[in-house]
């Protein structure tokens, strides 16, 4: 008994207010008898604050939250304790689990299931467990569910917020072990209370508290029985039930679904399920863990339905009085039996509040399945509730018949399940949601955006770290999605999104902005946020500042709901960024423009690959990145094969979003050389590369040789009407008249260049070198040109981006930088070797600047691609190389020359030795000291003579051995895997090189150099022109390429030929798995067959096996079996018959006789004895046979039994990839009953 205070001083809320009005109960003595209800008192609280539970199985301590209030406590104010100071957070679903208290164990099985399916259950929707909270019984189950519960959600969420499974134990007051250590002094908390757990459980004794319950709820009543937690419980699960108030006082209730779970128990089992039923409280009952949980699955399956009433049936009646007496372990005459038995009716008559849930099932059992269905069976939750934990439990077959059963959807009630399924990575819900009708259009806002992004950054750390690095630190706790677009920005290259770029905190502007917005807005009608408002009206200085926050950005305050024109497409994207491949899949097949996008995604994905830090992760996004690629590459062959002309134009027309880059040049930016290298842009190529011309490369090249043949080149069709003089300027521009153009006049350069070298360099620059400077010039000219001026797609950015990508425009800016010098140079007689070298440089460069011209030719292309590849291996290798090349010169040169003061001839030999010896050059005469030409003296001329040292030659040993023969048999091993990488796929890269190639000649002059200053000159004239007469502009080749009725044509076709490759990859797949199954199929007849054969032979043991293995089946075999052992019997028992008739014979025998009669009975008994023992050898024999039998017949079962599962999983896959698709199903479902119909036959 609790004792406090003689003072009665009612309900005081002084410190029980700050505990959510949790008062305890204590009792006071009187001399009189004592009575609860006028002893019992109410005084604030004096056990709270924190549990530290001390365990003698671990040494880790655990801590839970704890409160002793009063049984006439209302629950709101419990509730208000729970969510208010405990922040407890408000679940999506409450589990109480009930059942036996002390005598209850599962075994490991079913604890195994219990477990899984209750931490799945409250991990997967947030769930609060609610039960007794002691250590014994079931209870202590719920705790040993959540102590695993909350190791695997530990080590699966490692590098996330690890939100603990929520437990709460409402445990009565005086029924708990040692509760004197929860009391505080003088109405203090305790922080922590040191509570040590009792293993050890006594029948009619408290018990301990379980330490892995999160926070307890501690039941007073002013006794110390038990019980009196059970209707609070009730009360508090019944206010969780209730609906929430709108008005601004105490919620009275949380409006979330309760469902109870009963395990085993006893009579206030059977008693607490009515109650629950009573109150629409779905129950799951736990069948096989035994008791009150068995009784009530054996009386649901036991029932009928009489005038429209559930009742059991009355041939069990019996059986049920017989099972409450041994379950409840009362005697049969007892009072509750009818009370019990009452209530067991009253249960089986509500059966949609009952789920009867198998424990024995194994691992096919679902625990948190059974509780899903037992709230949509029982209908207690509304259609959104039911929404929310179909969607949470990953179920949409359960959310499809939500759907069928309610169709009150009006129009934005989805908007949030869509969030919560883009969130959760749920394409198969999405897919629901928008058949159902929501529209991504009227769903996708600014802010929705925003929060999609923020959302998913919190648990992939990769996205945010990106966006910090590509803007460069100062990002807040949320980003915008101006900061998306820097970062898409710097994967792609360019990206036009003006609501993206407007989307930014509103502090990010000034002062005068944010008040022209507010006013522009005001005038135009739109509301904006009241506290917006009223910020931007009242500006009284430039100083004054807003605090509006971060809740806001510009295009909110402009529009608050503000949508995009292309929600896909931005989902899309969101998609890629946040690595939801499911969801970028499922939003790339229904936006627009496909092929672009999958490229798109392609570049993204690669371009992250780089920035990733973790070898994995940068796998994983190669892989994505050639996903989407092999995407497109489906669609556009499929596009390709459809219309040619269409897919061309298809993936050159350019994209306002991505800055006027057409699909192809995303692509070559992106290295998909594969997809470079498909028929559709090789046509496209080959059509820039001639533009318009029907011949050979070198036709054209014939032609610009001899300029007469230009009447015999054939065009295209759509270019045959054109003049002679259109024709003569295709030809000239056409980019493989320009690359021939450009061979001849670099030939010519060339050997100029190394005339001037050779044969003409003087002190002087001659009239030769000075002609050769005036070449070098426009050349120089030009390269300013490609990279300053841009075509009319690309941007400037674009352009200088292009340009630093390619190898070959640094080796152009080298050696003309170096020409330029070296003809500077030359003009001052002392700087004359300078110049020399500067011009040697340069003219080796020009030399090597001619390899680029080898990438229009198939055999060579790859061949440059091999060159450069083992380039940047050998400059890998030469790091490996240089360390042992230094060791061995410094340890080398040491020996060999002691006391070195010359140190720039020291440091070079250091070098120069090792580096020639590798290459077979030995120094042998060094090695062994024998130089001639050498002196020791300083001032002379002549090398130091070297000093022989043994120690030398082993290192000279040692050095050639790992030198020659190791490392240079690994840079042969590195070589030998480039050239066979390369070469693998030759042609492949040959195609995508040769497009860089025919774009660059495709944006150069039709003049070649020297003469194209006069080019220069004249697009300087015209730009002039145009600048002067502004009426005479330029035809933007941009408007007519965007032209709206065009792209909609296109987008039609690409979304169509799109449409087509997705039908035909599914009939594919569902082709593959047929053949599949047919095979399977044909293999199960050559196993019956085999196994027909060899049982043809053995008809008589296998009949017989069949009695050993199913002796109560009386099938055909077996009663070939009871044939054959019945006359095995029959033997038997006649030798024992005439044993016994003879034995009574003889007793009506003379007493002479008895002798003889004896000896003829031991004859007759050893004939009888010999025949038993040859009948009992022949059945062990038998029995050995049998076994053998059983055992190759057993086997063979489990081989069918094993094909059967595959072909059914292979089946279930079938049908859920081949929805929609009637015929295909019907004949996958025939093909299952000729299986099984033919396993009957092996059964039989």
């Amino acid at each position: 008994m609790c004792t406090g205070s003689a003072q009665t001083t009612g309900s005081q809320k002084t410190t029980a207010e700050l505990q959510g009005d949790n008062l305890s109960v204590q009792s006071e003595l009187h001399v009189n008898a004592w009575d609860k209800h006028q002893d019992v008192k109410e005084f604030p609280t004096d056990a709270f604050g924190k549990i530290e539970f001390l365990t003698e199985l671990e040494s880790s301590s655990r801590v839970a939250h704890y409160v002793r209030i009063s049984n006439d406590t209302h629950p709101k104010h419990t509730l208000n304790l729970l969510s208010k100071h405990w922040k407890m957070p408000i679940p999506h679903l409450a589990i109480s689990v009930a059942g036996g208290t002390k005598n209850f164990i599962l075994n490991k099985q079913d604890q195994d299931t219990f477990n899984r399916g209750l931490v799945k259950a409250a991990q997967t929707v947030g769930a609060w467990i609610i039960s007794t909270g002691v250590n014994c019984g079931v209870h202590k189950a719920v705790g040993e569910a959540v102590k695993e519960g909350q190791a695997m959600r530990w080590i699966s969420n490692k590098a996330q917020t690890r939100t603990p499974i929520l437990c709460l134990g409402v445990a009565p007051w005086g029924y708990v072990e040692n509760w004197q250590s929860l009391v505080g002094k003088q109405g203090e908390g305790l922080y922590p209370a040191q509570y040590k757990v009792n293993p050890i459980v006594q029948r009619g004794k408290p018990v301990s508290l379980n330490p892995y319950h999160t926070h307890f709820l501690l039941i007073d009543d002013g006794t110390r029985m038990p019980g009196c937690d059970v209707p609070y419980r009730a009360k508090l699960e019944q206010t969780i039930r209730a609906q929430k108030f709108t008005q601004n006082q105490l919620e009275p209730g949380l409006g979330i679904p309760v469902v109870k779970v009963c395990l085993e128990g006893g009579s206030d089992t059977i008693l607490s399920t009515k109650e629950a039923v009573l109150l629409d409280t779905p129950v799951v009952v736990c069948e096989g863990t035994g008791r009150a949980a068995d009784l009530l699955a054996f009386a649901n399956r036991n029932c009928v339905v009489i005038n429209g009433v559930r009742k059991i049936k009355s041939s069990v009646q019996s059986i049920i009085y017989e099972r409450i007496h041994t379950v409840c372990q009362i005697s049969k005459d007892h009072h509750t039996i009818p009370e019990l038995k009452g209530a067991i009716d009253i249960i089986m008559e509500r059966e949609s509040m009952i789920t009867i849930f198998r424990m024995d099932t194994g691992e096919q059992a679902d625990l948190d399945l059974a509780i899903l269905k037992a709230l949509l069976k029982g209908q207690t939750a509304s259609s959104k509730s039911q929404l929310k934990l179909a969607l949470s439990w990953g179920r949409v077959d359960v959310a499809e018949s939500i759907f069928s059963d309610h169709n009150d959807w009006p129009l934005g009630s989805l908007d949030n399940f869509v969030t919560q399924a883009l969130t959760e990575n749920r394409a198969d819900f999405l897919e629901l949601f928008l058949e159902k009708g929501a529209i991504m259009k009227e769903y996708l806002t600014v802010a929705r955006l925003r929060y999609l992004y923020n959302k998913a950054a919190e648990t992939n750390k990769f996205i945010r770290k990106l966006i910090v690095d590509k803007t460069r630190g100062g990002l807040g706790n949320i980003f915008y999605l101006h900061h998306v677009r820097k970062l898409i920005q710097s994967l792609m290259g360019e990206h036009e999104a003006p609501l993206y770029n407007h989307d930014r905190n509103i502090g990010d502007v000034g002062l005068e902005c944010k008040a022209l917005v507010a006013m522009s807005t005001c005038l135009s009608g739109l509301m904006l946020p009241y506290v917006a408002q009223v910020e931007f009206l009242n500006i009284k200085s430039n100083n004054e500042p807003l605090s509006i926050g971060e809740s806001f950005s510009v295009a909110e305050l402009v529009n608050p709901g503000m949508h995009f024109p292309r929600p896909f497409r931005e989902l899309f994207l969101w998609a890629v960024l946040v690595s939801r491949m499911d969801l970028a899949e499922f939003f790339w097949e229904r936006g627009e423009d496909p092929v672009c996008l999958a490229i798109v995604a392609s570049r993204m994905l690669r371009s992250m690959s780089k920035s990733a830090q973790d070898p994995d992760d940068k796998l994983k996004l190669l892989e994505n990145s050639r996903k989407f690629e092999k995407l497109a590459i489906c669609v556009i062959d499929e596009c390709y094969v459809t219309d040619e002309d269409l897919a061309q134009m298809m993936i050159t027309i350019p994209h306002k979003q991505w800055g006027g880059m057409n699909t192809l040049t995303i692509a070559a930016e992106s290295e998909a050389e594969e997809f470079i290298s498909r028929p559709c842009p090789q046509a496209v190529i080959q059509n820039i590369w001639m533009d318009g011309m029907r011949c050979s490369s070198g036709k054209a090249f014939f032609v610009l040789l001899v300029p007469l043949l230009l009447k015999v080149i054939p065009y295209r069709k759509d270019f045959v009407s054109k003049t002679m003089q259109e024709k003569v300027s295709m030809f000239y521009n056409a980019p493989v008249t320009k690359f021939f153009g450009g061979l001849i006049t670099y030939l010519m350069l060339l050997l100029l260049f190394s005339y001037v070298l050779i044969f003409d360099f003087q002190e002087k620059p001659s009239v030769h070198e000075s002609i050769l400077f005036v070449w070098i010039c426009t050349l120089i000219i030009e390269e300013f040109r490609q990279l300053l001026i841009p075509n009319e797609f690309e941007t400037w950015y674009q352009n200088v981006r292009l340009w630093k990508r390619s190898v070959w425009n640094w080796i152009e800016a080298l050696m003309l930088s170096l020409a330029s010098l070296g003809y500077c140079l030359h003009w001052s007689l002392d700087w004359i070797d300078g110049a020399k070298c500067c011009y040697s440089a340069s003219c080796f460069l020009f030399y090597v600047r001619l390899l680029r011209m080898y990438a229009v030719n198939t055999n060579l292309g790859p061949k440059m691609v091999m060159i450069r590849k083992m380039i940047h291996e050998l400059m890998f290798f030469l790091c490996i190389l240089l360390v042992f090349m230094v060791g061995y010169g410094v340890a080398s040169q040491s020996l060999l020359f002691p006391n070195q003061t010359n140190v720039p001839a020291a440091i070079t030999r250091i070098f120069y030795m090792p580096y020639f010896q590798i290459l077979g050059e030995l120094f042998l005469d060094t090695v062994e000291g024998n130089v001639d030409d050498c002196s020791d003296d300083p001032t002379d001329d002549l090398q130091p003579c070297p000093k022989k040292h043994i120690f030398v030659s082993v290192l000279f040993g040692i050095y050639l051995l790992i030198g020659n023969v190791l490392l240079l048999n690994l840079l042969i091993a590195i070589f030998s895997f480039v050239f066979d990488e390369v070469q693998s796929k030759a042609l492949q890269i040959w195609r995508y090189e040769r497009y860089a190639l025919v774009m660059e000649y495709a944006d150069r002059p039709a003049i070649p150099a020297p003469f194209v200053v006069f080019q220069h000159l004249f697009m300087i004239l015209s730009w002039l022109y145009r600048v002067i007469n502004i009426s005479c502009s330029k035809v933007d080749e941009k408007d007519i390429l965007y032209n709206p009725e065009k792209k909609i044509e296109l987008r039609v076709f690409e979304k169509e030929c799109a449409a087509s490759y997705r039908r035909k990859k599914a009939n594919f797949e569902s082709s593959q798995v047929t053949e599949k199954v047919d095979r399977i199929e044909k293999k199960l007849e050559e196993s019956i067959k085999q196994y027909e054969e060899k049982e043809s032979p053995n008809n008589e043991v296998q009949s017989q096996v069949g009695r050993l293995l199913y002796p109560h089946e009386k099938s055909s075999t077996s009663s070939l079996i009871d044939v054959e052992f019945d006359e095995f019997d029959s033997a038997l028992n006649h030798s024992k018959e005439k044993r016994q008739k003879f034995k009574q014979s003889n007793e009506h025998n003379d007493p002479e006789c008895s002798s003889l009669e004896h000896l003829a009975s031991e004859e007759l008994d050893g004939s009888d004895r010999e025949q038993a023992s040859m009948e009992q050898t022949s059945l062990s024999k038998l029995q050995v046979i049998a076994r053998q039998q059983a055992t190759a017949f057993v086997d063979l079962k489990r081989g069918i039994d094993h094909q059967m599962q595959l072909v059914q999983a292979r089946l279930l896959k079938l049908e859920e990839e081949s929805q929609g698709n009637k015929h295909m199903l019907e004949e996958n479902k025939n093909m299952l009953e000729r299986m099984e119909h033919m396993l009957g036959k092996v059964f039989e």
